[in-house]
């Protein structure tokens, strides 16, 4: 998400959880790297809060650091391709099968297609596929069908193009 919008993800966390305010500290990790390095230099023993929100840009930065944590809400939009930096600081942050626990958030059920199926395997149960080649084997049909397209010389031709 957007860092504009962490403020009102929080703002909603706490209006869905009435009282979580009250039994947990939740802090906006965002700003300037001078700005969040202040913000971690404060956050030391009873300071350091125990839910932190942060965007997925800066999550693949310096996810490391918060790795002292033992949980992981996550936006799925992240987890479709598994090559991104954004799967593969999450996929870190979560280390061997069962050390840590991730709760996957889906805001856009109908938006989500067959093709990101793959990532969002991969990353809840590593190693079902050998890879995006062996799952795409097993599962998915490419058929070629004639599209009417415009040529780069401006005429319209028919090409063939590959679906899934």
């Amino acid at each position: 998400m957007p860092p504009v919008l962490l403020g009102q993800y929080r703002d909603s966390l706490i209006s869905t959880f009435k009282g979580i305010e009250d039994k947990f500290s939740i802090k906006i990790y965002r700003g300037t790297k001078k700005q969040r390095q202040k913000m971690l230099n404060d956050w030391v023993g009873d300071a350091r809060p125990d839910i932190v929100l942060m965007t997925y840009a800066i999550f693949a930065k310096e996810g490391c650091l918060f790795d002292d944590y033992t949980a992981l809400m996550a936006d799925e939009a992240q987890l479709a391709n598994p090559n991104t930096a954004s799967n593969q600081a999450l996929t870190y942050f979560m280390g061997n099968e069962g050390q840590k626990n991730c709760v996957v958030l889906n805001g856009t059920p109908a938006l989500n297609d067959l093709r990101d199926l793959y990532g969002f395997i991969e990353f809840v149960t590593p190693g079902t596929y050998r890879s995006q080649l062996h799952f795409n084997t097993c599962h998915v049909e490419f058929k070629d069908i004639p599209t009417r397209v415009q040529l780069e010389s401006g005429e319209i031709g028919r090409r063939p193009v590959s679906i899934v």
